[in-house]
């Protein structure tokens, strides 16, 4: 009888830790931008400055997604096989939820002027994925660490 309720304290207690699934996570990702989205557009708005979309649009939140998946298995990719670098830096350069000034996109001129976009795209994701870690991320900080 010990072993049977040690053995079920153990399954209880190591699944509590257990990383969310896949598609999980990136719901857990889509609801922190979104908050993190209220707070610096009522913070912008009261210092005058341009403001972020109010919310992740479905095209938003489809580019995000399609990062996890795995296109050739028609399936998740694991969490632990997504850098979250990789993901900032592929994601926040197509992410445009702070609005960018110069509409053309193929040209170095128009690429400067759009940094500060770009860049704060990218701050927008590193700081979510941070608030969901409780912590830094690094440069080869994984998904399945970030959940954690």
């Amino acid at each position: 009888m010990k072993k049977l309720i040690l053995m079920i304290a153990m399954t209880v207690s190591s699944s509590a830790f257990a990383a969310p699934s896949t598609p999980e996570f990136v719901d857990t990702l889509v609801d922190t931008i979104n908050a993190k989205l209220v707070v610096i557009n009522h913070e912008r708005a009261q210092d005058g400055e341009k403001l972020y979309c109010s919310h992740l649009n479905e095209k938003q939140v489809n580019l995000i997604a399609a990062y996890f998946r795995n296109k050739k298995a028609n399936a998740w990719k694991t969490l632990d096989s997504v850098n979250a670098t990789s993901f900032v830096s592929s994601v926040g350069f197509e992410l445009s939820c702070f609005p960018k000034p110069c509409k053309n996109y193929d040209d170095l001129v128009h690429g400067i002027c759009n940094a500060k976009s770009y860049k704060m795209d990218r701050a927008l994701l590193t700081q979510s994925l941070e608030s969901i870690k409780g912590g830094k991320i690094y440069v080869n900080t994984t998904m399945d660490e970030v959940a954690r």
